[in-house]
């Protein structure tokens, strides 16, 4: 699944898997958090500080009932023997909760049967730039095509995590 699908997507299964060549889109992240938040729980783990026992026994509890989001941050940064153990978990994890991570793609070499594998572009063009735009924010793309023609016509493409950045702008204005 690329980023356009999983953004105008309302399914998800229990482990979304994010995948990246080389960098790490810190900006998206924040952005897709604060728009789940608005909606369902969203919890952070740190894997550099919760141990794997610790991390499995969080996502298996709900409160009262209601599922929430658990973000898995720091998956590459954690041993491979760690790494190992905690996506073999993860392969066979059904719920209640759902649970994110982010990967580099060099990181994993197996991905779970039932995951949403999600590969972040590392760069856009002006025609992905309209395209995610458009699915971010109700933007329409005559709105769009002044900004867009202004950035790309400097530079052939953006990092992906500029994108954040610029909506963030554009809305300002």
């Amino acid at each position: 699944m690329d980023i356009l699908q999983f953004l105008t997507s309302k399914k998800q299964s229990p482990v979304l898997l994010f995948r990246a060549k080389s960098a790490y889109p810190a900006q998206f992240f924040f952005w897709v958090l604060q728009q789940y938040k608005k909606s369902i729980a969203c919890h952070v783990i740190d894997l550099d500080e919760v141990d794997i026992s610790s991390m499995k026994a969080l996502i298996h509890t709900t409160f009262l009932g209601q599922p929430g989001l658990y973000w898995l941050r720091n998956v590459s940064a954690i041993a491979p023997k760690a790494r190992v153990e905690l996506l073999s978990f993860l392969s066979d994890y059904q719920g209640p909760n759902t649970v994110w991570l982010f990967v580099y793609t060099t990181d994993i070499t197996k991905i779970g049967p039932a995951w949403q594998d999600i590969l972040l572009p590392d760069e856009i063009n002006q025609k992905d730039f309209i395209q995610l735009m458009s699915a971010l924010e109700s933007w329409s793309s005559v709105s769009l095509r002044e900004p867009a023609n202004l950035i790309f016509q400097q530079r052939k493409s953006i990092m992906f995590d500029e994108l954040f950045t610029l909506n963030r702008y554009l809305q300002l204005l």
